[in-house]
């Protein structure tokens, strides 16, 4: 007995190309998820009755490596109208979409869904940001501008996001579009390559990611949304160790001084020099009344070097910190 595939339906959906008017002329566009077995699609607008039948070969083609298409159909503009499409199958198929449009004045809602990196089997990785929206009526696109940093590198540029975004780990490079492909649909996607892969720990504590997102409706509403968001749990990295250089100081004249250059290896930034104040390196003297040092790391004589303080040993102490106090000063 001979079996045959169960035929799946197309998915459908209808957008305006332009937001609606009360005149003017205006644009039905109906995007149909699977082209190959199309026999003619009727397209029919209630503002001025317009209608038209389209066959397969009258289809806008989206990618070289898509089955997708879209058929269009030319109207005039009105404050309330109804499209309606009808798409007809070689097997005899039918499906039909039926949309209705109402000038109104609420702005698109926008909310982060998720925010996921992803791994395949050949060890590449990719970034996902998917994005809500919900309106009254009918999304016509959605621009979503993704930029994703390590923190450690964002640290390194002293915070300049413009200094960091060109070691950015995935970037849309621009505003990337998306439109509807179904129904009300109300979830959309942006997949980016990751081009330097980020490490497990660094998935955890170390991923940024900047999106900015702007949604349109069918009466030309715009809705806008930015955040900072995070690949896992937290921004953090660990101090793997501690040194300062010169590691030794010998001073012959009162009027002498060294500025203390600390050298901090970090988890994720590597080995990081924390010169100056402010930079969550402390210092102390074990004898200030000899050797003192400032909040930037700079060593003073505090005392005449006569014999007895020639001979005593002086020791400086660093440790870094999130916070800063007073350094040791001569009195």
């Amino acid at each position: 007995m001979p079996v045959s595939a169960a035929s799946v339906a197309p998915e459908l959906d209808i957008r305006l190309a332009s937001p609606m008017a009360d005149s003017g002329r205006n644009e039905a566009i109906l995007r149909v998820s699977d082209c190959s077995e199309i026999a003619e699609v009727e397209l029919a607008a209630s503002s001025d009755g317009s209608r038209l039948t389209l066959v397969s070969e009258q289809a806008r083609r989206l990618d070289s490596g898509s089955l997708a298409c879209e058929f269009s159909l030319p109207f005039a503009n009105a404050p309330a109208l109804d499209i309606e499409a009808t798409l007809r199958l070689g097997n005899g198929d039918e499906h039909g979409l039926a949309e209705s449009y109402l000038l109104e004045r609420n702005r698109p809602d926008i909310a982060l869904e998720a925010i996921s990196v992803q791994s395949d089997e050949k060890g590449g990785q990719t970034l996902l940001v998917s994005l809500a929206v919900t309106e009254d009526v009918d999304i016509s696109h959605l621009d979503v501008t993704v930029s994703a940093l390590r923190a450690s590198d964002l640290r390194s540029a002293n915070g300049v996001v413009e200094e960091a975004m060109d070691t950015a780990f995935a970037s849309t490079d621009g505003a990337a579009r998306r439109w509807p492909t179904r129904d009300e649909q109300g979830l959309f996607h942006v997949l980016l390559p990751i081009d330097s892969p980020l490490s497990d720990a660094e998935i955890l504590r170390n991923g940024l990611v900047l999106v900015d997102a702007v949604a349109v409706d069918a009466s030309g509403n715009v809705g806008g949304f930015s955040t900072i968001s995070l690949t896992g749990e937290s921004v953090s990295e660990s101090a793997l160790s501690l040194q300062v250089v010169p590691s030794e100081l010998l001073f012959t004249d009162l009027f002498e001084s060294a500025v203390l250059l600390p050298q901090v290896d970090f988890e994720f930034r590597g080995v990081t020099t924390l010169a100056g104040a402010g930079m969550g390196v402390t210092y102390s003297s074990s004898h200030p009344d000899i050797v003192a040092v400032t909040d930037s790391g700079t060593v003073l004589i505090c005392a005449n070097l006569t014999n007895q303080t020639r001979a005593t040993p002086s020791f400086l102490q660093l440790s870094s910190s999130s916070s800063t106090s007073p350094g040791n000063r001569c009195s």
